[in-house]
């Protein structure tokens, strides 16, 4: 599981994720810029939002939220495992993530408190699309979108 985004700041830097670690890594050399622990597996891909915060869940039931030089910004837990979901950035940076808590949730960017969660009929692992309306788009394993 040793992904590489491919959003590269303007240093050539690229966060990427293993076994619980997550880490950035320097796009052209791939050597260890810096890494941050998680409480368990990090297996949903990251998103990076305009002013450069890193967005990934963790197995541990937790979404994080990192400055771009890797310190902690914030962490919201969720009810369940944020197994493969990958969190979507709205245009005013709302994140949006599923949890196999069976829900949606949409989280400030900038503070990670919960602004609205939507509850589905089964686990979430799918990731969130994002209309030009600004419509949320996300599987269910309740067999519905």
């Amino acid at each position: 599981h040793n992904e590489v985004l491919q959003h590269f700041d303007e240093l050539g830097q690229a966060p990427t994720y293993h076994r619980g670690k997550f880490y950035a890594v320097n796009g052209q050399t791939g050597s260890k810029i810096w890494e941050y622990s998680a409480g368990a597996s990090v297996r949903s891909s990251p998103a990076i939002g305009r002013d450069g915060t890193i967005y990934f869940g963790s197995l541990d039931k937790n979404v994080y939220a990192l400055n771009s030089d890797g310190s902690f910004k914030w962490q919201f837990t969720t009810g369940g495992q944020v197994h493969m979901s990958s969190p979507a950035i709205g245009s005013d940076g709302t994140v949006y993530i599923g949890s196999r808590d069976g829900k949606v949730y949409a989280l400030d960017g900038q503070t990670g408190s919960k602004t609205w969660e939507f509850v589905t009929g089964d686990e979430v692992y799918s990731s969130a699309a994002i209309g030009v309306d600004g419509t949320i788009y996300i599987g269910s394993d309740d067999d519905k979108v």
